[in-house]
C-alpha cells in the first residue's frame, strides 16, 4: 500500500508540472516568513550558551536521570538502575529538576540504601537543563540518560558497558520495548547485534539503523566536549540524530531488549506536542540550528548523511508536530524549511523521500504535505 501511495503522489507531482500547477507560498523571503512567526509569539533562541569543560572520567559510567514530579514512578525505574549485576562502576545522578510531589523523599530514602546514587538538586529548568546539569556533574567514560518512569534490565550496565568496551564504539544502542503503566507490552523494537562504521553506511542506512531517542544506551562522554541539549526548546532529543551521531565513528547496536520505555497518560508527546502550541515550530528551527552548528563550530560541512535526517525531521515529523498550527503559520515554516534545504545544494538517493525534495524544490506546500503523509505511512507499515 505504501509504493502505490508513493506511486499516486509521483504521478501528481508530474501533472502539477505538466500543467504549471504549484500551490507558491505567500512569502517573499526568509525574514518576511520569520516576521510571520514572531508575531504569532515564536522566539529564534539559540541553542546553549554553556559548554564549559566536562569532569575527567573516573569511573565506567554514570546514568543521568531527570527528575519531575514522578512519585509514581521514580522508585522502580531507581531501583532497576542501582540493583545491577555488574563488574563494572558506574553512578546514577539524579536531577531533581523543582519537583514538588515526593519525588525528593524518595531519593533521599533510596541514597541510605545506594551509595552510587548521587542527588543534585536544582530550581526546574525543564528536561534539557537537568541533563545538563547531569553531564556536567559526570564521572563517567560513557554516559547514559534514563527517563524517570522507565525501567532497565539487571544487565543492562554490564552488557551495554561489555558492548562499548570490546566494539570500541562512541555509541550503544540496545533493543526496547514499550510497555504501558500496568506492564503490558505495547511494542517492542528488536534490533540485530551490529557494529556500524559511521562513515562507511549510507545515510540511508544509518538513519533507518540507529534511533533518534537518547534513552536506551551509551554515548562517549567525550562526544559532548561541545555539544548540550537544547535550553527551552521542545524535541531536544533532536540532538542524537543531528550531532551526536555524526560526531561518532563507531556506533554498536545489541539485540538484546534492555530498556523498557513506559507508555501512560502523562508523557509529553500526549500532554504537549499535540495543543497547537506554537513552539511545535521548534521542530524547524532546531533542526536548522543544528545544521549551522555543526558547520560553524564543529567543522562539520553539511553532507548526505545530515541532508538525508533533515529531509526526515521535516517531512512527517513536522507535518504531524504542527498540523494543528495555523495554515499561514504552516505555510511560513514550510517555506523557510524550502529555502534551507535548497541552500544545501544536495540530493537524496533514497526514493522515499525524493518527492519530499521535490516539493521543497518547487515551494509547493500542498505536494509537501501529500509527500509528508506518504512518507509517514510508510514509515508505520514497515
Amino acid at each position: 500500500m505504501g509504493n502505490l501511495f508513493s506511486e499516486l503522489y509521483n504521478l501528481l507531482a508530474r501533472w502539477q508540472k505538466h500543467f504549471g500547477i504549484c500551490e507558491s507560498p505567500k512569502f517573499r523571503s526568509t525574514q518576511e516568513a520569520k516576521h510571520a512567526l514572531r508575531v504569532e509569539g515564536y522566539e529564534f533562541k539559540t541553542l546553549w550558551e554553556d559548554c564549559s569543560p566536562l569532569k575527567p572520567a573516573k569511573i565506567d559510567a554514570s546514568f543521568i536521570i531527570p527528575v519531575y514530579n514522578s512519585e509514581k514512578f521514580l522508585e522502580k525505574c531507581l531501583r532497576s538502575i542501582l540493583d545491577q549485576e555488574t563488574k563494572y562502576t558506574y553512578e546514577v545522578i539524579c536531577v531533581n529538576d523543582g519537583s514538588t510531589d515526593g519525588s525528593a523523599e524518595i531519593l533521599n530514602n533510596l541514597k541510605e540504601t545506594f551509595a552510587g546514587l548521587v542527588i543534585v538538586e536544582q530550581q526546574n529548568q525543564g528536561i534539557a537543563g537537568a541533563r545538563n546539569r547531569g553531564l556536567k556533574e559526570a564521572n563517567g567514560r560513557y554516559v547514559g540518560f534514563i527517563d524517570n518512569d522507565d525501567c532497565v534490565t539487571p544487565h543492562y550496565v554490564e552488557n551495554l558497558l561489555t558492548t562499548a568496551y570490546r566494539t570500541e564504539a562512541d555509541m550503544v544502542q540496545c533493543s526496547y520495548k514499550t510497555e504501558e503503566d500496568k506492564g503490558r507490552v505495547i511494542q517492542s523494537v528488536i534490533r540485530e547485534n551490529r557494529l556500524l562504521n559511521v562513515k562507511q553506511c549510507s545515510p540511508s542506512e544509518l538513519s533507518e539503523l540507529v534511533s533518534g531517542f537518547i534513552w536506551s544506551g551509551l554515548i562517549r562522554k567525550s562526544q559532548f566536549d561541545k555539544v548540550r541539549f537544547p535550553l527551552h526548546f521542545w524535541y531536544e532529543d533532536m540532538v542524537t540524530r543531528m550531532l551526536l551521531m555524526r560526531t561518532c565513528n563507531y556506533i554498536a547496536l545489541t539485540g538484546d531488549a534492555l530498556y523498557y520505555k513506559c507508555e501512560h497518560g502523562a508523557n509529553a508527546a500526549k500532554t504537549l506536542w499535540k495543543t497547537g502550541d506554537i513552539r511545535s515550530a521548534d521542530q524547524y528551527w532546531l533542526a536548522e540550528s543544528f545544521v549551522r552548528y555543526a558547520n560553524d563550530v564543529l567543522g562539520m560541512k553539511p553532507d548526505a548523511l545530515v541532508y538525508q535526517v533533515l529531509l526526515k525531521e521535516w517531512s512527517y515529523l513536522l507535518y504531524g508536530r504542527t498540523r494543528r498550527l495555523p495554515n499561514d503559520i504552516r505555510r511560513a515554516i514550510f517555506y523557510l524549511c524550502a529555502s534551507f534545504v535548497n541552500s544545501m545544494q544536495l540530493q537524496t538517493s533514497d526514493k522515499s523521500f525524493q518527492l519530499v525534495e521535490e516539493s521543497f524544490r518547487r515551494g509547493d506546500f500542498k505536494l509537501w504535505q501529500y509527500a509528508s503523509q506518504s512518507v509517514q505511512y510508510c514509515a508505520y507499515s514497515r
